[in-house]
């Protein structure tokens, strides 16, 4: 600030203009001192020529910093509502009955179907949610109904107490009605889980008694196999006889079926499937015998054909049949032995000796043979190419007759072929049913259960509700949020000036504030520590205020005054603080207590006064002669002899104006202690007389409408405003600067 001697008349230099400048801004509205920086703002806080730089954006960091100041503002309000609403928690938690857990696992096992028994294998595997119907199942109504009945629940404290009392004979209608009832509170408490993707499930009774826990759990297991295992069986015995009776049906559609098939066949000369009809028989060799017949008709007549064709060029001999004729060959020989012998006998005898004669005739009657052999062999030939083709059209006409007869069998085997499907059909589903029925008797013979016990339920050691340490840990984040919304609500609903920036917005600039002093072993007052520790955070403020006071290089304030907008804003504490400070620092000075009626420096008095300002400016008592010296060098008390009630008019402008002038120059500073300014009209006309007024402001407790009131008075009655200063300052607040900066000034304290 103003350390160097440069400094220091910068600083006087920019001070001398200031009570001009303080009185000019007067004459500014309310209205605009409430909206905008005054000048006496600049001046009393701004060396002269220097510029005013842009205060930082406040960040996160200080947002931050404002909450943590805001909790440890009100941390009396919030350790309050956090050790009410704990001492809650924990009377509720210990008052909650502790409830048992007993748990008790079970296997679905989902792989038989529940209807007929059919294994699921393949794309069929087992349907996850047959698991969690059969969850549902163990928490229904009906099961815990037959476990009420079986364990005589009806009457159970623990789960009638909500219930009308029984009458004392109850009817059939009263006592299912009751057991329903209690049927729902006992379901209410069951509850069932399954282990991730298991097929197994853990179920779980809650009681207040951990045996009755364990017993109820075990019997609904037992209720529910049981139940399981009924509901099964009964399935498959309905089910057998429903299969019986359609066994039956389907028995007698196969039967006539096949009746039906048989008689067809039979009409139509059907073979039976896998064997061939007598037509069919009939055609394979007639074919063959036709193919035979025809082949050697066509031989025949090939052979006749080519006799025919011999016979034409060259007789009868020609033939190959005759020339391959064995008879024919013989009596050729026979001939050729007679021409032999005839050319012999011829030429021996000549031609009529009767040798020769008789050889001749032998010989006309072998050629005679010999034609007619050989016309035999012709006609033979002839006759067989004729039979061989009556023949082969006999066995020809045979063959298309059968087949015709083949072809109406054929169209009668396409009707039988229906017949027999259905037949089929009826034998294929007489056999499913036949072997349904095989396995639901075997179902209904042995029944079989879906579910099996892994684990009972054994009596639990420890209570699962209420769970303590979770329900005070929720007390607590409880009692923590309703303090920290009480906090808030104070926070907002606080009207009291906190920051310099509000005071400034005020229209009234800030020049020091004033720590609360918590020095161990001081005195009584405040104001004693300036003396006890001068070099304290709280010293160091009025040490600041004296500075603004009289560093200046014209004339310096010689009377100031100290007003305030209420009462106990540690305004006559102030008062008697900076007039210490200044008497230490070598200036004589004189603190006169104008507030007659609570007279604060008479307890700094050894003595009770006889004559105060009260007789000085309504009597005209010699002010000398009320004047008492402090306990510190330099420093005198004009005090008011008892607090008492006056007339308005002794305080008058006038009076204090005239007991100014006669005192004025046997002091360097004169410091009065002015009455509240909003209660007390004293306080206005000392203001419009002083020098300098100061404004005394108790933080976070004056509210912001009271210090803009007292301002706007003040610049009506044109009163010499410096400034105004923070009392009873938290340390750590930002208005102090102590949570950011006073790290790094405690080495410039006294601390001790």
């Amino acid at each position: 600030m103003c350390d160097t001697p440069s400094a220091a008349a910068r600083c006087r230099a920019s001070i001398r203009t200031f009570p001009n400048a303080a009185r000019r801004s007067a004459s500014y509205s309310s209205a605009k001192l409430h909206g905008e920086h005054s000048t006496v703002t600049t001046l009393a806080t701004e060396p002269a020529g220097s510029q005013v730089l842009p205060q930082d954006t406040e960040g996160l960091g200080a947002g931050i910093r404002e909450i943590w100041n805001a909790f440890r503002r009100h941390w009396l309000v919030l350790a309050v509502i956090v050790l009410l609403v704990m001492a809650l928690a924990v009377t509720a938690t210990f008052l909650i009955p502790p409830k048992y857990d007993a748990t008790l696992r079970l296997r679905v096992e989902p792989s038989q179907n529940m209807l007929v028994g059919q294994p699921t294998t393949g794309s069929n595997m087992p349907d996850q949610s047959i698991v969690e119907t059969e969850a549902s199942i163990m928490k229904s109504h009906e099961l815990a109904a037959d476990v009420v009945r079986k364990l005589g629940l009806a009457n159970d404290e623990e789960f009638t107490k909500h219930l009308d009392p029984m009458p004392a004979n109850p009817t059939k209608a009263q006592i299912d009605q009751r057991v329903d009832e209690v049927a729902d509170e006992v379901a209410s408490n069951v509850s069932v889980g399954r282990e991730k993707s298991t097929y197994v499930v853990d179920l779980k009774f809650r009681s207040k008694d951990p045996v009755k826990a364990a017993r109820i759990a075990n019997a609904l297991a037992a209720s529910y196999i049981e139940q399981s295992v009924s509901r099964r069986t009964g399935t498959a015995t309905r089910q057998s006889a429903m299969i019986q009776k359609r066994l039956d049906e389907l028995a007698a559609v196969a039967q006539q079926a096949d009746e039906r098939l048989a008689q067809y066949r039979a009409a139509n000369g059907i073979a039976d499937e896998g064997s061939l009809s007598v037509t069919q028989q009939q055609i394979s060799p007639l074919a063959g015998q036709v193919a035979t017949a025809e082949s050697e008709a066509a031989a025949a007549r090939s052979k006749l054909a080519v006799a025919q064709q011999q016979i034409a060029r060259g007789g009868l001999t020609a033939v190959s049949a005759v020339l391959d004729s064995q008879v024919i060959s013989n009596l050729r020989s026979q001939r050729a032995v007679l021409m032999t012998q005839y050319g012999e006998i011829n030429t021996k005898y000549g031609p009529r000796h009767p040798e020769s004669l008789k050889i001749k005739e032998q010989l006309a009657s072998i050629d005679q043979q010999i034609h007619d052999e050989a016309n035999r062999i012709v006609g033979s030939l002839r006759s067989e190419a004729v039979a061989a083709s009556a023949r082969a059209s006999s066995l020809r006409s045979d063959l298309n007759g059968l087949r015709g007869t083949q072809a109406s069998e054929t169209r009668a085997s396409v009707a039988a072929l229906s017949y027999q499907r259905a037949a089929e059909a009826a034998h294929l589903a007489y056999n499913q049913a036949a072997e349904l029925a095989q396995r639901t008797n075997q179902i209904a013979a042995a029944p079989l259960s879906q579910a099996q016990v892994i684990e009972p339920a054994i009596q639990p050691m420890d209570p699962a509700s209420p769970n303590k340490p979770l329900l005070l840990l929720g007390g607590f984040m409880l009692a923590l949020l309703l303090g920290a919304g009480a906090v808030g609500l104070l926070e907002v609903l606080a009207s009291g000036v906190r920051t310099r920036k509000q005071l400034e917005r005020i229209g009234l600039p800030l020049l020091a504030s004033i720590p609360v002093s918590r020095r161990p072993g001081a005195r009584k007052s405040p104001a004693d520590s300036i003396v006890d520790a001068p070099f304290t955070a709280y010293a160091e403020a009025f040490r600041s205020i004296r500075n603004t006071l009289t560093i200046s290089s014209g004339k310096p304030f010689k009377v100031v005054a100290l007003v305030s907008s209420l009462p106990g804003e540690g305004k006559t504490t102030t008062a008697l603080s900076l007039a210490r400070m200044m008497a230490m620092s070598g200036d004589r000075t004189l603190i006169i207590d104008a507030d007659s009626r609570r007279a604060g420096l008479l307890s700094l008095l050894p003595t009770q006064p006889t004559t105060g300002l009260v007789e000085v400016l309504g009597e005209g008592a010699d002010w000398a002669s009320a004047v008492q010296k402090d306990t510190v060098e330099n420093l005198d008390i004009l005090p008011v002899s008892s607090s008492a009630f006056v007339q308005s008019d002794v305080f008058s402008r006038d009076r204090l104006a005239a007991l100014l002038d006669k005192i004025r120059d046997s002091y360097d500073r004169i410091i009065f202690d002015t009455p509240p300014l909003l209660g007390v009209a004293d306080a206005r006309a000392i203001a419009s007389v002083a020098d300098a007024v100061l404004m005394v402001v108790r933080w976070d407790k004056t509210p912001r409408n009271a210090v803009r009131n007292t301002l706007d008075i003040l610049l009506q009655d044109n009163a010499p405003i410096v400034g105004g200063v923070f009392s009873m300052v938290d340390p750590k607040s930002e208005a102090a600067g102590g949570a950011y900066y006073s790290a790094e000034y405690s080495a410039y304290y006294q601390t001790a």
